[in-house]
Formats: C-alpha cells, sequence, structure tokens
C-alpha cells in the first residue's frame, strides 16, 4: 500500500506544481495590476480568499472583471492560487 501511495505522489507532483505555476502565471497576466502581487493591493485583499469565493467572482464576472475571458482551467488555477496566497 505504501508503494502505491508513493507512486501516486510522485506521479502527481508535477501536475500539481504545474497547476500552481500556471495560476502563478495567470493571476499575475489578470489580477496582479489591480490586486497586487501579493493580492493585497488596496482596498480589496483577496490573498488567502477561499477558491470557491475567487472562482464565483471570475465566474459571475463580478465587475470590474468582466472583460477577463478565463477557461473554467484558468479560473480554477486562479483560485488555487489565490487560497493558498498568505
Amino acid at each position: 500500500m505504501s508503494r502505491f501511495l508513493f507512486a501516486l505522489v510522485a506521479l502527481s507532483t508535477p501536475a500539481i506544481a504545474s497547476a500552481a505555476a500556471s495560476g502563478a502565471a495567470q493571476y499575475s497576466t489578470s489580477c496582479a495590476s489591480c490586486h497586487g502581487a501579493d493580492g493585497k493591493k488596496g482596498n480589496i485583499v483577496i490573498a488567502g480568499e477561499s477558491a470557491a469565493k475567487v472562482t464565483k467572482a471570475l465566474d459571475g464576472h463580478t465587475p470590474p472583471m468582466t472583460n477577463l475571458k478565463l477557461t473554467a482551467e484558468q479560473i480554477s488555477a486562479v483560485a488555487n492560487y489565490v487560497a493558498g496566497m498568505k
């Protein structure tokens, strides 16, 4: 059983790292100009918000984010990245 878990973790680690990098890159491109590189710029602090809340804001196209054209995969990556911010 422990070999299976090790193999599962070893195989999924590159995918997890890739998703995190994708979320960081998309955040930098689409979000950082208003929310800051650390998610704490201005009066709307988003760093550490739940992935569900970020997804709802992006998927629901909360103004002024109505001009963002993000795929479901990009929204998920950004939401998970923001949720992991400290």
